[in-house]
């Protein structure tokens, strides 16, 4: 049991005291003492009245575990409730202060509660950066109600955790944009490319054929049309001949923000991969697990982002040889590149060293540098080389 005493208030009184002593002497006698011990009595029961209702006094907060998207609400419930039919103190309740989860409103309650009367606070609290945030009760405080001495009330650790997840961001990123290796893909749909002809990658580029009726107006390439003087309808190009390799660096950068940026611009740029019609395995650690998971349509990209909400950043210090990001490349010979998004970076480049690959780094930490380094923004916008490379 813990007490906490306000001085202010005693020196408060211990004024009022001296008055009543001033009027006891030079005033009435008999008026001043009567003061001064009505005034003593009131002290005393409202500290014998304190240590009564503490004991009666019972906190409550049964907070489940959640997930929850940026910017969506999160409350915490307690409800302060008492046996006695009247009250004789008060209760505050103070929340643990929170960096990452923004707090709606006050974070403490003050009230007097009775058996009739429970007190039921709700602290509101707004989800903005991604990881993994705990909600707690700071302490609970029993006051008198002169304000003289407060006793901390014991309350059953009640901890609740929030994970706030990724936010997909659905990006075109530029052609410049997508050229990580030797291998370049040719996102231009402006130019007709035979069925039998591919690009300096072999990666194939788009068929096209007459508009004939039946056809759906959401695939004529009007650039093309233009040229022929007839409508041109844009077939889908094969999807075999370009794979690439995604991989989240579960390495934390001691930056949540950091951390942020480079799982939700890995969303972006997979989702990217994926409207391009290019086959994607994207690997990363969730439920302390290392995954690979393949996406060529738009339910793979689904599950996947379900997925990788269950994802996590560890400290580098506390991985055992880093065996978090020990990855194994399936099928690496059949790869056209391998893309690494680590907000870290002193471990991605351990995770291809064995593999013969072209790779490239992307990262918000600006002090990483190499040839093979780009670095992304909190907008999710990727530069080159100094370049800003803007989304289209």
């Amino acid at each position: 049991m813990k007490f906490k005493i306000y001085p202010k208030s005693i020196f408060g009184y211990f004024g009022i005291i001296v008055l009543f002593r001033f009027i006891s002497l030079f005033v009435d006698a008999n008026l001043g003492m009567t003061l001064f011990v009505s005034f003593c009595v009131i002290l005393c029961l409202s500290v014998i009245l304190l240590c009564i209702n503490y004991s009666f006094i019972k906190v409550d907060s049964h907070n489940s575990d959640m997930k929850v998207l940026k910017n969506e609400y999160v409350d915490y419930r307690v409800k302060v409730s008492s046996r006695l039919p009247i009250s004789f103190c008060f209760v505050e309740l103070k929340m643990k202060v929170q960096e990452y989860l923004k707090i709606q409103g006050d974070d403490h309650y003050i009230a007097m509660v009775d058996r009739e009367n429970p007190m039921f606070a709700n602290f509101k609290y707004k989800a903005a950066v991604f990881g993994s945030d705990t909600l707690a009760l700071d302490y609970c405080m029993v006051h008198d109600f002169m304000g003289v001495i407060a006793i901390r009330k014991k309350v059953k650790v009640s901890e609740t955790n929030v994970k706030t997840l990724p936010r997909y961001t659905e990006n075109c990123y530029s052609r410049d944009t997508m050229i990580f290796s030797k291998y370049i893909a040719d996102f231009d749909d402006s130019e007709e490319i035979n069925s039998g002809l591919t690009t300096t990658s072999g990666f194939p580029g788009y068929e096209h054929r007459e508009f004939v009726e039946g056809d759906s107006l959401k695939r004529v390439n009007y650039k093309i049309s233009a040229k022929k003087d007839k409508l041109m309808v844009r077939l889908d190009e094969p999807v075999s001949s370009l794979r690439l390799a995604v991989i989240l660096d579960n390495i934390s950068s001691n930056d949540r923000f950091m951390d942020e940026t480079t799982i939700e611009g890995m969303m972006s740029y997979v989702g990217c991969l994926m409207n391009n019609k290019i086959t994607v395995e994207v690997y990363f650690n969730a439920d302390s697990k290392k995954q690979m998971y393949s996406i060529t349509t738009e339910r793979d990209f689904g599950d996947f982002v379900d997925m990788v909400g269950n994802t996590c950043f560890y400290e580098k210090n506390n991985i055992k040889n880093n065996s978090v990001n020990d990855y194994e490349i399936y099928k690496s010979s059949r790869l056209s590149s391998i893309v690494i998004f680590s907000a870290n970076g002193d471990t991605a480049k351990k995770i291809v060293e064995n593999t013969k690959i072209p790779y490239h780094i992307i990262t918000p930490n600006k002090s990483i540098s190499g040839n093979e380094i780009f670095y992304i923004d909190s907008n999710l916008s990727i530069s080159s080389g100094g370049v800003k490379v803007e989304r289209n």
